[in-house]
């Protein structure tokens, strides 16, 4: 295994200009599966090539299911080591190396990353015969990747380390904020975003617990991109007490708030 730890940004360089194309969530249940949805786990298209923001059980299968080619997917974006997050993460890996896919791959994540994938190889006889980087984020980051595309990283309020982040290609901007609740900072870091993906685990009314639970609402996410101007609103990381239908109803700026599974093109 080639593995680097390096507090430089190493996505690989494709040669051309990264634009932000779609995004498509391979699971938007928060805290558990359901017979609907795994938990959290999305694909952002950057041009044709491909990265992930967490990675929960079942993500290798729903990529599959999806026709993503694996040598195209070349970053993982973990925002916290909850297991409803990145359980799906180490047999990822395990996957890509028994089917001999030796492409690279950049894991970023919080500073406990490095010593959960190490502790977790060595216990499971591991060794990926392919190059591994890992970027550990400290409380808030930003890299400039290549020409006019940067990725922001903002520690959030959870109950452990936690990252939202903020892909922007010098055209629109992504944002994508999970497992936190409301706090000065994070109206800042998502400021006339293009698209902002945004956890809701509770249902409206239940704001106090959502906030003791270090989560939003439904409510408290509308307010959120009403405050910050973003242009759209996704919503993700539901509660299981949280009915579909219920989600239908929700809307912002003209657009539906639950796009579930379905691919959504990010021309703005």
């Amino acid at each position: 295994m080639i593995w680097r730890i390096i507090s430089v940004c190493a996505l690989i360089c494709l040669g051309k200009s990264l634009m932000l194309e779609s995004i498509q969530f391979l699971g938007y249940s928060g805290g558990v599966p359901t017979t609907n949805s795994s938990t959290s786990s999305c694909v952002i298209d950057i041009g044709g090539s491909f990265v992930l923001v967490d990675c929960a059980e079942n993500t290798f299968i729903n990529l599959i299911k999806g026709k993503y080619p694996l040598g195209k997917i070349h970053s993982i974006f973990i925002t916290h080591l909850h297991p409803d997050h990145m359980g799906g993460l180490i047999p990822f890996l395990f996957y890509k190396h028994v089917i001999r896919n030796q492409s690279e791959i950049t894991l970023y994540g919080p500073d406990n990353l490095e010593s959960y994938l190490k502790t977790n190889f060595e216990y499971q006889g591991f060794n990926p015969s392919y190059p591994i980087n890992v970027i550990n984020f400290s409380r808030q980051m930003e890299y400039q990747i290549q020409n006019d595309f940067t990725i922001k990283a903002l520690m959030v309020v959870h109950g452990l380390p936690c990252f939202a982040y903020r892909f922007y290609d010098g055209n629109k901007s992504l944002t994508y904020v999970t497992d936190t609740r409301k706090f000065d900072q994070l109206y800042k870091f998502a400021q006339d975003t293009d698209l902002l993906v945004l956890e809701s685990t509770f249902p409206d009314g239940m704001e106090q617990r959502a906030h003791d639970k270090f989560h939003l609402s439904i409510s408290d996410a509308l307010e959120i991109a009403k405050t910050v101007n973003a242009k759209r609103l996704i919503l993700t990381h539901f509660s299981p007490r949280i009915g579909q239908n219920s989600l239908s109803n929700v809307s912002y700026n003209g657009h539906p708030c639950f796009i579930g599974l379905q691919k959504t093109k990010l021309n703005y």
